[in-house]
């Protein structure tokens, strides 16, 4: 979703999550033109901003941003140059108080309009840190739609676990993409505050189209993006559970009632759960690992990403040949 859309415009995004120590001086402090700064090195900027007592939250042109005290998550499609943000980021924190890094890409319908490549941005950001953290790219899912990975943790930093669920879907039905029109805007609004309840939400309607949405509530934080394009379309969802609790909405249930609203032809969803060594934490991130009525599983895979135990799920239709 972009004020500049097109029929090629770039639904899957990518994602940057950084995580500073606990003592380092909270990042909402930083005024707003650190932060378009940030943005601008990206190539995205605010559309609006809403705030609670955990989160400043951006709709952006590209996506989503949302920054507590210590995390920010930034999440951007399009063409954007993301990894371009992460040295202006880091630069919002003292020398040393990096935690964890997350750099993630998912599988784009139109590559070669990008200004880089996944290996491209990896190496870069291995080059950033220095050595100072551990690190590791992963390729999650197999076939034509895939997530890369480059994660990052620092040995001995403390850190503030949270919990993340994000459900990607190609290829939404595209009348129910329609629902997301601003002439429908009732109809958008109704789907998101029921699959969320509580959640204070801000919107943003794109010309000529797109949807995004950002809610806030209790500490937690929830995002969608819905690109209808006629060739590549996407919709994104992530809800990022609250720092030592738990989801405040039943995840199940969020991502079968994405699944059944959307109808996608392909269905990917990552749950990220505390734990950085071995069994640690996978109870439950399997709990989240959930089967989706009316689709069959492709392949899950379980693996440590910074401090985090990953489930991965690829599936598609249960009646696809």
């Amino acid at each position: 979703m972009s004020e500049n859309a097109s029929a090629s415009f770039e639904g899957p995004e990518k994602k940057l999550k950084v995580t500073f120590a606990p003592d380092a001086p909270s990042l909402r402090a930083h005024p707003r033109a650190a932060w378009d700064a940030v943005l601008a090195a990206a190539g995205a900027s605010v559309v609006s901003s809403a705030r609670d007592a955990h989160w400043d939250a951006y709709v952006l042109s590209e996506s989503s941003l949302f920054v507590s005290d210590h995390s920010a998550t930034l999440i951007t499609c399009g063409q954007t140059r993301l990894v371009e943000a992460v040295q202006p980021l880091l630069a919002l924190a003292p020398a040393g108080a990096l935690s964890q890094l997350l750099y993630a890409r998912k599988s784009e319908h139109y590559p070669e309009q990008q200004a880089t490549r996944f290996d491209e941005d990896a190496a870069r950001l291995s080059a950033l840190l220095g050595g100072r953290a551990r690190e590791a790219s992963v390729r999650l899912g197999h076939g034509e739609h895939f997530v890369d990975l480059f994660h990052a943790s620092a040995p001995g930093a403390s850190r503030r676990p949270d919990m993340t669920l994000e459900v990607l879907m190609h290829a939404p039905d595209p009348a129910a993409c329609a629902a997301f029109a601003a002439e429908r805007a009732p109809a958008a609004h109704a789907l998101v505050a029921d699959m969320v309840p509580g959640f204070a939400l801000h919107e943003h309607y794109f010309e000529p189209q797109g949807y995004s949405v950002n809610g806030l509530r209790d500490g937690a934080y929830v995002t969608l993006h819905v690109t209808p394009e006629p060739e590549g379309s996407y919709v994104s969802f992530e809800l990022q559970g609250p720092l030592g609790g738990s989801l405040p909405v039943d995840a199940a249930r969020a991502v079968a009632t994405l699944s059944a609203a959307f109808a996608p032809r392909s269905l990917e969803v990552l749950t990220y759960a505390p734990g950085h060594r071995s069994g640690e934490g996978g109870a439950q991130a399997d709990e989240w690992a959930v089967d989706v009525p009316g689709y069959a599983v492709v392949t899950r895979e379980h693996h440590l990403a910074a401090d985090y135990v990953l489930v991965f799920t690829q599936l598609r239709p249960s009646a696809a040949p």
